[in-house]
């Protein structure tokens, strides 16, 4: 349980998305959170804002604020999706260590976890089964191919 922690994350959308498409961004960014077997406690749709600077020559932005609970290795995986994604301007995930945790929502979370890790487990195992069996397969397949090709080629030349 020691590797969860609270982080805030800071997103910066592009301005010129309509309704539809920042909501469906965010809800594919809250969907990609409960894959990383994370936790999100709130969400603030802060607004449109005019930036300090131009960042990509556009003078305003969308703001949302999450705070969340995450496993270690979630963070590096949100911010690689942050980072390849075009609505983004900016985006900053940081870690609150100064913020109390809730200890059932870090329960929740560490078992969230672990079953999302049994889970891969279990998948990269059939994974390695399906690959396993493809290849007897295929090995049979060529063993059937060298028995007939030596008939195929003693009854050529039997004809001749």
């Amino acid at each position: 349980m020691s590797n969860i922690r609270r982080y805030e994350l800071y997103i910066v959308l592009r301005p010129d998305l309509d309704d539809e498409q920042r909501e469906a961004f965010i809800e594919s960014l809250n969907a990609f959170v409960g894959e990383q077997a994370g936790q999100i406690i709130s969400t603030q749709r802060l607004g449109k804002r005019r930036l300090a600077y131009p960042i990509q020559h556009l003078l305003e932005g969308y703001d949302v604020l999450y705070e969340l609970l995450l496993p270690a290795p979630a963070p590096n995986a949100i911010e690689a999706r942050l980072r390849l994604s075009e609505n983004v301007l900016r985006y900053l995930l940081v870690r609150r260590d100064d913020l109390p945790l809730d200890a059932g929502a870090v329960e929740a979370v560490a078992r969230q976890a672990e079953e999302k890790a049994q889970a891969d487990a279990t998948a990269a195992e059939a994974e390695a089964e399906a690959a396993e069996s493809e290849s007897a397969e295929a090995t049979e397949d060529e063993t059937t191919t060298e028995v007939s090709e030596p008939a195929v080629a003693e009854s050529e030349t039997s004809e001749e």
